[in-house]
């Protein structure tokens, strides 16, 4: 009986590397250019990181539907890299980012490609545009040649879409953003301050 279970587990690791190979192989011949695109993204934060992106707050102004927002980003050791203070005029604030998912994931990693998020934009919005100018402000250089390239032309690799923007609900209190496989997911601040935090570090 275990001389059969070692014969079955024997056979089970060949078919397993079999199959690897031949992905792998799918991948190298079909996807070369594709991974040399995919290496100049750059910010793009893996998804289901434990790492927050950012943090976020919105304060309303003396202007009717306009927000100041408190927007500070972090690099993926939790470093702040960026701290800002942006005018957004809508009845609405939303933040939007890309994500590129990468096909055969456990097997992308071996050309140092993984599934990422990035933030690629801050909006106000209105209920009836009108001629109501809502604000548009890029976050991050905007979305990438590559990942445009991507998300109209799906790679054997790689594809690339928007999430759905996220809107900034409650006004004065500090969420955490994290970028998970579903989109970005904002928390309230574990350790709350009256009003915007003002700290980077925060």
């Amino acid at each position: 009986m275990n001389h059969k279970h070692n014969a079955f587990t024997f056979i089970l690791k060949w078919i397993t590397l079999i199959i690897i190979a031949f992905v792998v192989l799918i991948v190298s011949r079909n996807g070369s250019a594709d991974i040399s695109a995919l290496q100049n993204l750059r910010g793009y934060f893996p998804l289901n990181t434990t790492t927050k992106i950012a943090t976020v707050c919105v304060t309303p102004t003396n202007v009717q539907n306009s927000w100041m927002v408190h927007l500070h980003q972090f690099d993926q050791n939790g470093n702040p890299t960026s701290q800002q203070e942006r005018l957004v005029m809508g009845e609405q604030v939303l933040l939007q980012g890309a994500i590129v998912q990468m096909r055969y994931q456990p097997l992308m990693s071996l050309f140092n490609l993984q599934s990422g998020y990035k933030l690629t934009l801050l909006e106000g919005s209105f209920a009836d545009e009108g001629d109501k100018k809502a604000s548009r402000i890029p976050l991050n250089g905007g979305e990438d040649a590559e990942f445009i390239n991507l998300q109209n032309n799906p790679s054997p690799v790689a594809t690339a879409s928007l999430d759905s923007p996220l809107q900034v609900k409650e006004k004065g209190i500090t969420y955490d953003l994290y970028a998970t496989a579903s989109g970005l997911s904002a928390r309230p601040d574990a350790n709350p301050s009256i009003g915007c935090s003002t700290s980077p570090n925060h």
